[in-house]
Parts: structure tokens; sequence; C-alpha cells
């Protein structure tokens, strides 16, 4: 069964509680987890294991439809300095902001997954 936008985002929101915030990349590759989708990870990492299973696209740029769609509900509820439409440099550019805080990235995800699903 396909998932939604709102159920994908609050399933990250957990994994982001369960695994950590990263920065820089889908996920952190210094860390000794057993496996990657129990590893610290991006806004992006977090979405990709809620409606995937794995922190990193199959194949680099390339998302499953329901992916993507969670991605531009986040992309639209999020300030980055990118001004193109390109949802997921966005997210990235926000993610990775010097500033941000885990709990900013969970609060914006809980945000954008009300009002998708409102």
């Amino acid at each position: 069964m396909k998932k939604s936008p709102a159920v994908i985002l609050a399933d990250a929101v957990e994994i982001l509680r369960r695994n950590g915030h990263f920065k820089g990349g889908y996920y952190d590759p210094s860390t000794d987890e057993p496996a990657l989708s129990e590893q610290p990870v991006c806004a992006i990492g977090a979405i990709l294991i809620a409606a995937e299973g794995w922190p990193t696209p199959e194949m680099p740029g390339v998302f499953g439809e329901t992916t993507y769609e969670a991605i531009k509900v986040l992309a639209r509820s999020v300030y980055s300095t990118v001004v193109d439409e390109d949802p997921i440099e966005r997210i990235a550019d926000w993610n990775d902001d010097a500033d941000r805080t885990p709990g900013e990235v969970m609060q914006a995800m809980t945000r954008a997954a009300e009002e998708w699903a409102a």
C-alpha cells in the first residue's frame, strides 16, 4: 500500500529521533552502526528510510514517486537560500545550515505533515 506524504514525514520524524540527525550527506558514513537504516541521517535520508527502507536513492538523483511527493511537501514548508525550484536542493541547503538543530528538522516535518493532511 502506498504511503501518503503525511505518513512518510511522520515516520521520518521517528527515524530522526531514533537514529540522530546528520548534515552534509544522506547519512553518516563514519558511524559503526550495523545497518545504513540505523545511522544518523539528514532530512532526506530520513524520508528515504521512511518511504523506501534505505537512506539513499536507488540511483543517484532518482526518487520513488511517494518519496518525491513527501520531499516536495517538506520543501514547501522550509526556508532556504536556494532560489531555484528543486525541492531536494532546498531541503539539503536548509538541513545543512550550521545552526539547524535536529528539533527544528523534526518540527518542520511534523508541521509539513499536518499541513498536507489538513
